[in-house]
This record gives structure tokens, sequence and C-alpha cells, in this order.
């Protein structure tokens, strides 16, 4: 009897729930995105950890990229969304350095843990959902405060803001340990 209950529940819950009925009006909103515009790409303007102008473009465009850019900001961070594929992340220090293309790097990690305070926070770059490993990133202190800050570690000020970088490379078995004054670049098959 309680299985049946169980099962009846579950089952009306799926099929009648109005959840349900609003996640497959965004499913087709999205579908009918996808449909249009099956590459966008999103500039996010980064200070002090923060996004402070988005900016984005379907077609390519980026001539309003140049006018909408702030006097300073610490990098660019582009999102390449393309359908049914992942969103690439690539790292930009100013918009004069923004290229079309870019290429993606052979490098893996083991693990990428954050060691900030008195906490180990495992950062994946690389997931099925998107990508930082991406030829010419630069990962620095901006960008490990920007990834710190924004999943709600990060309080305190940038120039207050201070950890340790371990990094186990998959292809060489190399195991790297960073500070907060030390950064590298994502390469083709390793990393300068």
């Amino acid at each position: 009897m309680i299985y049946c209950y169980s099962f009846l529940e579950i089952w009306i819950t799926s099929h009648w729930s109005k959840n349900v009925i609003v996640q497959k009006i965004y499913n087709y909103v999205d579908s009918i995105y996808d449909y249009f515009y099956p590459s966008t790409q999103q500039y996010l303007f980064v200070e002090n950890g923060c996004q402070t102008i988005v900016f984005k473009s379907t077609d390519g465009d980026l001539s309003m990229l140049n006018e909408l850019k702030p006097k300073t900001c610490d990098f660019i961070l582009r999102n390449d969304y393309i359908k049914n594929d992942r969103n690439y992340k690539i790292i930009y220090d100013c918009v004069e350095n923004i290229k079309p293309n870019y290429e993606m790097s052979n490098i893996s990690f083991l693990f990428f843990i954050v060691h900030y305070k008195h906490l180990d926070i495992e950062i994946e770059l690389s997931t099925t959902q998107y990508t930082y490993l991406i030829v010419g990133n630069r990962i620095n202190k901006k960008f490990i405060y920007y990834l710190l800050k924004n999943m709600g570690f990060a309080k305190e000020s940038f120039d207050d803001f201070d950890y340790s970088i371990q990094i186990l490379i998959e292809q060489d078995l190399t195991l790297l340990n960073l500070t907060s004054s030390e950064e590298f670049v994502i390469m083709k098959n390793h990393l300068k």
C-alpha cells in the first residue's frame, strides 16, 4: 500500500507539477533560442572580482564592445556558448587582445586545489559544461579572486586576498605548488 501511494505521488508530482510545466516552457524557449542563435558570445568585464559590464553578441560583431569598455578592468572573460557543446571561457587582458578564434589546450589536471584560509577548494577548470583550458588563458590572483568571490568564499579586499594552489598535471604527473604572487599561462601541451 505504501509503495503504491509513493509511486502515485511521484508520478503525479512529475506529471502535473507546475514546476514541470514551467521547466518545459523554459526548454521550449531555449530550443527556439538555440535554433535562431546556435552560438552566442558573452563578454564580462571583471573588476575587483565583480562583473561590471556584460555584452552579448550573436553575430560576432564586436564594434559596440569598444564603446562599452570601462576605463579599467582586471580582465575580460569571454563565454563562447556553442549549441550542443561546451561553454568555452577565454580570458583577455584588454579589448584590443580579443581575437575571433581560440585554440583548445591538451593539458588536463588530476586536481586543482586552492588553499584559502583553512579551506581546500577543488576547482574544475574543465567539465562537460564548460572549459577554461584555452591556449593563452592566464591563471593569476585576479582570476582566482574572481572565482572564489563568485563562489562566496572571498570576502576581503583584493589586496588582502591570499591563497596557494596545488596542481597535479595529468599528462606528466607534475605537481605544482604556487602562491598568490605567481601565475601561469595555459599553453597547447604545457603550462608556462
